[in-house]
């Protein structure tokens, strides 16, 4: 009888994650993917992936996600999602669960009812080697919680931390947190993104308006932070623009905003003739399409770690010191593995 595996994930970079982890797991396991998306273009990302035949996911399961703050109605449908994922554990029994974001209560749900399991949380990026934490939820929230989705539910205010999990998976694990020193810890590869046929995303590139060729040209990218962030810093836009007028001799130059950004270009820079990379395309996926690349600038984001872990040849730069949005640690990490942070 083949064993499950279910990879509960949310943002693009969860996905290509999970991908990797599940190519280097048993070939004799079915590897169920849970995917609670609500990026820009995810449903053409999720039915490209649905469609890719070579793909190490076996079967995708959509679970609905909110799309309004409203307590009541988000608690409403995060209650479905957390019967789904009972539901989806006890029929499945699975022998490994792995979650991103542990601290939601779906991803929860599931652990608590795959009683089995072997559970391992994926990392979300820079949270994972970072000193930041989640605000806790106010007090009077969490009896509520536990109304709705249930006793077990917890509200830890760093990712990996639930309780749930035996063991943590990151790309570079030797420097997750320190808060995650109690769990087993293990690397996820990079080598089944580096061989993997990327022609099962063009559908996804096309709904997305860019093409193989427009990511396979660019020499440099240019990794903007959230607008919320960059709001807080005015003198990041003129920089960039500096840095863009200095660079661009050197050959084609692609910005790509940060994929939780709704304001395709708040910077404004489509003005200048760069090429704007889709928010909801990560980054990952430049690195994997273009030949050509040589640089990658930014600030503290995780595409400038996964620049590093997909290509060691690629110069990556941090310019958090010098716009001022740092996190000591995280620019330690980065230090670490060769980025240049000025």
């Amino acid at each position: 009888m083949s064993e499950n595996h279910i990879y509960y994930v949310s943002s693009p970079y969860h996905h290509l994650l999970a991908l990797t982890i599940a190519e280097n797991q048993s070939e004799e396991a079915t590897a169920h993917l849970v995917s609670s998306s609500n990026f820009t273009n995810s449903k053409e990302f999720v039915k490209a992936l649905r469609e890719w035949d070579s793909s190490p996911i076996d079967r995708i399961h959509i679970f609905e996600t909110p799309h309004t703050r409203s307590p009541p109605q988000v608690w409403l449908l995060q209650m479905r999602q957390v019967i789904k994922a009972r539901q989806l554990a006890k029929s499945l029994s699975p022998t490994q669960v792995f979650v991103a974001k542990d601290m939601e209560a779906a991803p929860q749900s599931l652990l608590h009812y795959s009683s089995d399991a072997t559970k391992i949380g994926i990392e979300d990026g820079t949270a994972a080697y970072s000193t930041g934490k989640f605000t806790p939820s106010k007090k009077w929230k969490s009896p509520i919680q536990r109304l709705f989705y249930g006793h077990w539910y917890k509200n830890p205010d760093v990712i990996g931390t639930s309780g749930f999990l035996d063991g943590f998976a990151g790309i570079f694990p030797e420097l997750l947190r320190n808060e995650l020193n109690g769990l087993h810890t293990e690397q996820i590869p990079n080598n089944f993104l580096l061989k993997m046929d990327t022609d099962w995303m063009q559908p996804f590139l096309n709904s997305c308006g860019l093409t193989h060729s427009d990511c396979e040209q660019l020499d440099v990218l240019l990794l903007a932070p959230h607008s919320s962030v960059a709001k807080k810093h005015p003198e990041y836009q003129e920089m960039l623009a500096d840095q863009i007028n200095s660079i661009s001799s050197e050959g084609p130059v692609g910005v790509k905003y940060h994929p939780r950004d709704r304001d395709a270009d708040y910077l404004d820079l489509d003005r200048t003739g760069v090429t704007i990379i889709p928010n909801s395309i990560p980054a990952e996926i430049i690195y994997l399409l273009s030949d050509n690349l040589t640089t990658v600038i930014g600030t503290l984001s995780t595409a400038l770690m996964t620049a590093r872990w997909l290509d060691d040849g690629i110069t990556v730069i941090s310019l958090s010191k010098t716009v001022g949005i740092g996190n000591e640690r995280v620019e330690g990490v980065m230090k670490s593995i060769g980025i240049d942070v000025q």
